[in-house]
């Protein structure tokens, strides 16, 4: 059977200046380039959560999971190495959490004892969770069914035993129409490999849930029963498990953050797991792999305030032993979520007045660690606001306005190598203990760094720049840097970042773990706000921006 995850549901904290994982995005015409135009389009059958108090950060399992229970017994015998190709548009490339449904239903397998690999002609290394044995895929973002079957000696050019099939959505308009051309890319499939397992799943719902392809996922439901009779291996995955919340599982209208992509995953291993178990027949060719021994944290111990300001937060660091460990991958857990949340990173987040436990877990074998948490309650007076803007209209803000629209200021890939630029229409009295903030998503649509691609908010003469999907937080004064942080890998979710100044001494916070510190004075306390925003071939939606005093 296949292993549960108990997800918690996203804690409450203030939202900062966020940006949201870099997958890919969908050119298909419900892509999320309409996605600030289409949230209002949300059936009354999904839970909309007002984004004013509630974070959509996925947080890690609040109990114990359960290990890889097969590796460590005498079912761990020499087994068949599966090769499995997941298939598929953006969900399957990246888009929202960095590596799809792909990270998850590989944590669900391995979990469960299923020897496998991941094949593919493409790799994910933004997601530093899977390895090179498990990041290989044929997920290209926007791709519609015609474009599988057209692309399809690229893609099933290597060896295989399985399919994982996702696909569907970018015909959203069309899609009765496609039942011929999915059949045939089917057909072709087991011309390549007759003997190949199929894993056909259902198009998950976007926000608005799954009704314009109640009768395309009807038919490969009963596409996957006719091949079942005819001798064939084909198995029908539904999607419609599950609660896929809007406030809870989104990164936009159509794609999915880590909280939906396990549930994706969730419905996917159900089906998938005690027929690839039954597949790991005996093979003398496959080496096992070297299990972890050991388990250690940079911390063990960690104290972070919590209050009506700012939630704390501090990011762990687990080191796997040996090196050679073939899977070091490692589930986070909190003793107790009234205190402080740990999510899939190890970032661990205040919450409330009191102690607990972080424990890390490696995947293979249950090897622990642990660090305590003490949490303290902030008295500090609350902060007041100074400035606040929803993007509702224009009138604050002189540049690209013509980018203000639906709450949001946003641009997509299509505008290419422009720089947008907006400045409030008046300038504000800071005083000399403020706190600049700006909540807003970055997607991009490939993997490549490109220099010089930011996106930045301003205040006085201090700039607070970050690029390369959150790797690279630069803050400069009078266009001197003087203070830099280099993250070793992309981040996968929505991080809150907050410039904060207090009597000259300046610091940047990343949802509230400070990762710049600096000591200059400013010239004056007023100052007009600008928002740049040079990100080339990424899409970038900002959200609330606003300025407070202490």
């Amino acid at each position: 059977m296949s292993i549960k995850k108990l997800l918690a549901m996203c804690c409450t904290g203030a939202m900062l200046l966020t940006f949201a994982s870099c997958g890919g995005s969908d050119s298909g015409s419900s892509g999320s380039s309409t996605a600030s135009k289409t949230q209002s389009t949300v059936s009354s059958s999904t839970v909309a959560v007002s984004s004013d108090n509630v974070s959509s950060e996925y947080q890690a399992p609040q109990a114990d999971v359960v290990e890889a229970v097969y590796r460590n017994s005498s079912y761990n015998k020499k087994v068949k190495n599966l090769k499995i190709l997941p298939v598929g548009d953006s969900l399957c490339f990246g888009q929202g959490a960095l590596s799809g449904w792909r990270y998850a239903l590989f944590e669900e397998l391995y979990s469960a004892g299923v020897t496998f690999e991941f094949v593919g002609p493409f790799s994910s290394t933004r997601d530093y969770r899977l390895t090179n044995r498990y990041n290989k895929h044929a997920g290209v973002s926007g791709r519609t069914i015609e474009g599988v079957l057209s692309d399809f000696n690229n893609i099933f050019n290597r060896d295989f035993d399985a399919v994982v099939l996702m696909i569907g959505y970018n015909n959203k308009s069309t899609i009765d129409s496609t039942y011929s051309t999915y059949d045939q890319l089917i057909n072709k499939i087991y011309q390549k490999n007759p003997n190949a397992v199929l894993f056909l799943s259902a198009v998950a719902p976007d926000m608005g849930g799954d009704k314009p392809f109640t009768n395309f996922n009807k038919h490969i439901e009963e596409l996957c029963a006719s091949l079942t009779k005819s001798g064939k291996k084909a198995y029908y995955m539904p999607m419609n498990k599950g609660n896929y919340d809007a406030g809870t599982c989104y990164t936009d209208y159509v794609h999915f953050n880590e909280t939906g992509n396990r549930t994706i995953a969730a419905n996917m291993a159900d089906v998938m797991t005690d027929v690839l178990l039954k597949m790991n027949t005996a093979d003398s060719s496959y080496t096992l792999p070297v299990s972890p021994t050991g388990i250690k944290l940079d911390k063990t111990a960690v104290s972070l305030t919590a209050g009506i300001n700012i939630n704390q937060s501090v990011t762990l660091t687990a080191t796997v032993s040996p090196n050679n460990a073939a899977v070091k991958n490692v589930t986070w857990m909190t003793g107790n979520s009234n205190v402080a949340t740990v999510d899939a990173y190890g970032r661990v987040t205040a919450v409330g007045r009191g102690k607990c436990t972080i424990t890390a877990k490696t995947l293979d074998g249950g090897k622990a660690a642990t660090c305590e948490v003490t949490v303290t309650e902030d008295t500090s007076p609350a902060a007041s606001t100074v400035f606040s803007d929803s993007f509702s209209s224009t009138s604050n803000w002189t540049g690209h306005t013509n980018h203000i629209s639906g709450n949001s200021f946003n641009t997509t890939w299509q505008d290419n190598a422009s720089t947008f630029k907006i400045t409030t229409t008046s300038s504000y009295n800071a005083t000399d203990n403020f706190a600049l903030s700006m909540r807003y998503f970055v997607y991009s649509n490939e993997e490549a760094v490109k220099n010089n691609n930011f996106v930045s908010m301003s205040f006085e003469k201090f700039e607070l720049r970050v690029g390369d999907c959150m790797r690279s937080v630069t803050l400069y004064y009078d266009g001197k840097e003087i203070g830099s942080y280099t993250a070793a890998h992309p981040t996968v979710e929505k991080h809150t970042f907050m410039l904060r100044y207090n009597k000259g001494e300046v610091s940047v916070l990343m949802s509230g773990e400070t990762i710049i510190t600096a000591k200059q004075k400013m010239s004056s306390t007023d100052s007009t706000i600008t928002i740049v925003n040079k990100e080339i071939s990424r899409s970038v939606t900002l959200t609330p921006v606003k300025l407070v005093k202490f």
